[in-house]
């Protein structure tokens, strides 16, 4: 059985780069305010291209393995 981190990686693990609301969608439907939170404390690093910011595939696992350790 898979558990909900499991789950969230699964989905993950399907495009390169997701844009911020697809991404604070996949990381459970955290908060606007909580997202850029994560950003500010260096948990969580975007990609720019051109004026929009993205969160990358590789970031996405990271944060996450990052939290499984804790």
């Amino acid at each position: 059985m898979l558990t909900n981190k499991d789950q969230i990686k699964q989905n993950i693990e399907r495009r390169a780069l997701y844009p911020i609301p697809e991404a604070r969608r996949l990381l459970g439907g955290i908060s606007h305010t909580g997202f850029y939170e994560l950003v500010k404390q260096n948990k969580l690093k975007l990609s720019k291209i051109g004026r929009r910011s993205f969160v990358s595939n590789s970031e996405l696992n990271r944060f996450l393995d990052e939290l499984e350790a804790l």
